[in-house]
């Protein structure tokens, strides 16, 4: 928990709000704060597992490596150039069917930002996703606010999972990159996507 002040938070993976099969919080409450990971994190919540990263006021940057020569997990949907994300308020499972049969269901993931400017950008599997039996949301309240990512991605979900970016104002940009699809509220196989974006001039590519 961070009371006030810039905070600047750097990771590898799995932190930043992250829990499998327990519970991880990261809490800050106020100054323009900067956050960098890897993957599975910034609100993420794996098999089992609560993930929160709450964020009250400020003008902030969230950022989960893109680049899968960077962050490694290159995702086939993306021609393996973006990696798995795994970040930004996603629920995600372990799907095992195409291996050794063994399913783990996904935990919730949430990032709840309540007023500023703030920039949100990440890869694959980002930004209010569920995957697996999980739920993942991004909350935005206030402020002109950034989206940008590229596959299964702002408000989406695969496989009996719920998904959702909600954003309360603003005049915010939504862009999809790269190869950019399943993005935007889209639902694959048994699953419930919202994208919601209440009021203000928005754009959305």
């Amino acid at each position: 928990f961070d009371r006030e002040g810039q905070g600047q938070y750097e990771l590898g993976h799995s932190g930043q709000g992250a829990g499998y099969f327990g519970v991880g919080l990261s809490l800050d409450s106020s100054g323009d704060d900067r956050y960098y990971v890897l993957g599975d994190g910034q609100g993420f919540g794996g098999p089992g597992g609560v993930g929160v990263l709450a964020n009250c006021e400020g003008d902030d940057r969230y950022v989960s490596e893109p680049l899968a020569s960077k962050a490694g997990r290159p995702d086939y949907h993306a021609q393996n150039r973006i990696t798995y994300s795994n970040a930004q308020g996603v629920g995600a499972g372990r799907r095992g069917d195409g291996s050794d049969g063994h399913n783990w269901a996904g935990g919730l993931g949430a990032l709840l930002d309540m007023t500023g400017d703030d920039t949100y950008e990440a890869g694959d599997f980002a930004m209010g996703v569920g995957y697996m039996y999980g739920t993942g949301l991004l909350y935005d309240g206030q402020g002109d606010d950034s989206y940008r990512s590229v596959y299964f991605t702002q408000g989406s979900g695969a496989h009996f999972c719920i998904g959702a970016l909600i954003d309360e104002g603003g005049n915010d940009r939504h862009e999809l990159y790269d190869v950019g699809g399943a993005g935007l509220g889209f639902g694959w196989d048994f699953a419930f996507a919202l994208l919601l974006d209440k009021g203000g001039n928005d754009t959305y590519r």
